[in-house]
């Protein structure tokens, strides 16, 4: 079935610690991440386009350190121990940040780029473990965590950036502190050693086939999205500064994360009792942001508060896309990854957007015409991508696998 209902089915104790050691971890890094361009160039002295270098250079290295966690939590010390050891390593490396040297900040950066490649895929596989007795939960578990994860982005950009008025020592200590926290709540945690199995049934090629077309489908998402991301900021930048605009600055350039939380949060009260098969998630999602491209493509250069309404329905379109994809490609791989490597393959899902999004980056800012036949090519792939997934979700029946036992006591307290 499509769309069933969840029955008997409580979540884990064990999502809760998860799920706020997940909230502090992303507030002191987002946090950090507010701060990173504006400290490199009013306390370091930086030009602004090494600044940017450095940058986008960190957060490369994260989703590569993310490889490197993978592995770690599952085939060396386990993913709970990555969980606390990734939470140290980054509470040191921000606090690092708070001395004034250069070379203090350099090695800051660089443990904290270690210590979120140990807790980031840890924390997803936790998740994909976390209900081995019903997987139909697993999707509601990962759309909690999903909530989390951007309302502590969200809040820590935001709080953070407003309480350090240029003291940047506070800022980054508020963020070290939000990384013990984390740490701290990863001592309740709950695991076991994973089995070599995962929750479904169905052949192990047959099983790869579903894990990387929902990678890759997600993947071509994020890079078209990327190259959408120029147009609408180019878009709130006009609206912004628009002279008869009354909206804040703030409130224009927070619009993306504030329709987000909105969406998500009863999105996540619904899947809590209804399961929709994570394909037909994925394929809804990708073909309603066909939809919102192909509206974007027809703003004209010049835009006026006239299309303020219009512009605000392409960010909550393109915000729900966001809420159905991108915990469902979470549950595609904790649904057929075997539980031994579900923390690499999490890592290695990052790696097709990164690709994607550095083919896609020496065309992004290029003329307008070159930009939007490239935009176009996107958009007809990303239909073809979107209707594929349907038929997946349509054709493609789940065999769950039975739980023994041991099992059954992975998480419970």
């Amino acid at each position: 079935m499509i769309l069933e209902r969840i029955k008997g089915k409580k979540y884990e104790m064990n999502i809760l610690w998860l799920v706020c050691s997940k909230f502090f971890e992303r507030f002191g890094y987002y946090g950090i991440r507010s701060l990173l361009l504006v400290y490199l160039v009013q306390q370091l002295k930086m030009k602004e386009q090494d600044s940017m270098m450095v940058y986008d250079s960190f957060i490369e290295l994260i989703s590569v350190s993310f490889l490197i966690g993978g592995v770690l939590g599952d085939l060396v010390i386990g993913s709970k121990k990555s969980l606390l050891f990734g939470s140290i390593i980054t509470a040191i490396g921000a606090f690092c940040l708070c001395v004034p040297n250069e070379n203090l900040f350099y090695i800051g950066l660089l443990l904290v780029i270690i210590g979120s490649g140990l807790y980031g895929p840890n924390s997803l596989s936790l998740i994909g473990r976390s209900h081995p007795n019903n997987p139909k939960t697993l999707d509601g578990s990962f759309n909690i965590m999903f909530l989390a994860i951007n309302i502590g982005a969200f809040l820590g950009a935001f709080l953070i950036s407003i309480v350090v008025a240029e003291n940047y020592a506070i800022g980054f200590a508020l963020s070290t502190l939000a990384f013990i926290i984390s740490g701290v709540l990863s001592l309740f945690v709950r695991d076991k050693k994973p089995k070599n199995t995962s929750l479904v049934r169905n052949s192990i090629s047959l099983r790869s086939i579903l894990v990387i077309a929902a990678v890759f489908a997600s993947g071509i998402f994020l890079a078209t999205d990327r190259m959408s991301g120029v147009i609408t900021s180019d878009i709130s930048m006009q609206l912004s500064q628009h002279p008869n605009s009354s909206f804040p600055n703030s409130f224009i350039y927070t619009l993306p994360s504030i329709a987000t939380m909105i969406l998500a949060i009863p999105l996540v009260f619904v899947w809590t009792f209804i399961y929709i098969k994570p394909f037909i998630k994925i394929g809804v999602g990708i073909l309603i942001s066909t939809v919102a491209f192909i509206i974007l493509l027809k703003f004209p250069e010049e835009v006026g508060l006239n299309y303020m309404n219009k512009f605000m329905l392409i960010l909550f379109f393109l915000a729900l896309v966001e809420v159905l994809i991108s915990p469902s490609v979470y549950t595609v791989i904790a649904l057929y990854t075997s539980q031994r490597f579900q923390g690499i393959v999490f890592a290695l899902s990052y790696i097709p957007s990164i690709l994607f999004s550095i083919l896609l980056s020496p065309f992004i800012f290029e003329t307008s015409n070159n930009h939007m036949t490239l935009f176009l090519l996107g958009i007809i792939l990303l239909g073809s991508i979107g209707i594929g997934c349907l038929i997946i979700g349509f054709v493609v029946k789940d065999s769950h696998a039975k739980v023994t036992s041991d099992q059954e006591e992975v998480l419970k307290i």
